[in-house]
This record gives structure tokens, sequence and C-alpha cells, in this order.
């Protein structure tokens, strides 16, 4: 049986101890002897109807009463004849209160046997729950390992896709070169022009190519036409 929520309080001199299992409460209070009760799922869910709220909030809002600060101002215990009268509320305004539950614990009679059982079953609870943390430590190292090949995968795209960059532009600057070369075939012969006439326009030729090249990519290009020289 698994146990959901669970949880323990000093009341009037009672150490007592409630445990929510898939459908029902215990709560066992221990002072000089041991009284414990079952809250069945036709039991719980009449409470739940009571107050207006679901199973979980109902449970819920239990154990942060007896992990409150003040659990005495929660509950109380009063003892009746041979059982005690375990009372679950809630003060809303002065004077005025809201009880949650009203619960009669029945005096144990070999209390060591129902202390046994208790703590078994706490116990074969936290074996559970150990093996849950196991294995989310296996999961997270799974996921660990798949985040690590993600960024190299990542990585070495990133580096590939900077090679073909290189290499795009060194074709680029191949061509553009080509073209250079063929409009310089085509000037008129007739003309024979010093150096100094010739550099203008070789200075204007290699500012129209430059301009076909986006600003971004130019320090690239220089890059890679320094390497070709």
């Amino acid at each position: 049986m698994q146990i959901k929520l669970c949880g323990d309080a000093k009341i009037n001199g009672y150490t007592v101890i409630f445990v929510y299992h898939e459908n029902s409460i215990s709560v066992t209070a221990i002072k000089n002897g041991l009284w414990h009760t079952v809250v069945d799922s036709a039991k719980l869910d009449e409470l739940c109807d009571l107050v207006k709220q679901t199973r979980n909030q109902y449970t819920q809002n239990l154990s942060e009463s007896f992990s409150s600060s003040d659990p005495s101002s929660c509950f109380t215990l009063r003892e009746e004849g041979a059982v005690l009268n375990f009372v679950w509320s809630k003060e809303i305004k002065k004077g005025i209160k809201i009880i949650f539950g009203s619960f009669y614990l029945k005096p144990s009679y070999n209390p060591l046997e129902s202390l046994s059982e208790l703590t078994g079953l706490i116990a074969n609870n936290l074996k559970e729950s150990i093996l849950c943390c196991s294995d989310f430590e296996r999961e997270n190292e799974k996921l660990k390992s798949l985040a690590d090949v993600s960024v190299k995968k990542y990585e070495e795209v990133v580096s590939q896709i900077d090679d073909k960059e290189i290499i795009l532009l060194s074709k680029f600057s191949a061509v553009l070169n080509e073209k250079k070369r063929k409009l310089e075939s085509y000037k008129c012969p007739t003309y024979a022009l010093s150096e100094d006439d010739k550099t203008p326009d070789k200075l204007s030729l290699q500012e129209d190519v430059d301009d076909l090249i986006p600003s971004k990519d130019r320090r690239k290009l220089k890059l890679v036409m320094g390497r070709r020289k």
C-alpha cells in the first residue's frame, strides 16, 4: 500500500501520526498507550463533500495543518472514556470554527504490533522512494549525455557552415576575378594607356566589385583573396 502523505504533531501531550494511503487515512495517537483509527474511502468522501473539497485538497490541507507552527490551534484531542476524540478544525472568526473532521480513536490492546505494522509500512514506502530517486538519477544522467552529444553536433554543424561559407566566398572571388579579366580584355586596343591611366580604372572596377559583396562578407573575402595570393 503506497503512502501519499504523512505527518506528525504533538497535540495535548500526545504524539499524533497521520498517514494518507491510496483510499484511506489512518490516525494514530501515542502517549502512555496507543490509540488508532482508519478513515475508509466512503467516510473520506463524506468528509470531503461536507467541506466542498476534493480528496487531494482535503488531504493536502490536513498535511499542512500537521506541519504548521502551532498544530494545537488546528487539532484537539479529548478523552472520552476509553476512546480519544480527535477533532480537526479551523477558526475563521473569533469564536467561529469550521470542523473538517472528527475521528474516534480506539485503544490498541497490542500497541507493539500496531507500531510494527506502521513502521513496516513507512519503511517499505521509504525503500520505494529511494528506488524512485535512483531511477530519476539514471534518467538525469541519460539526459545529460544526450545534451552533451547535441551540443557537440551543434558545434560541428556551425564549423561546417563556416567552412562552406569560406569555400563559397573563394569561388565567388574567383568568378569576380574572371569577370574583371574579361572586362579588361574588352577595352579598346587603339589606346595605349600608361600605368597611371590604368590605375583609376582598376580602382573603379575594384570598387564596383566591392559593391556587389555584402558589407559583412567583405572582410572574409579579403582574407580569402589574400590567401590565394
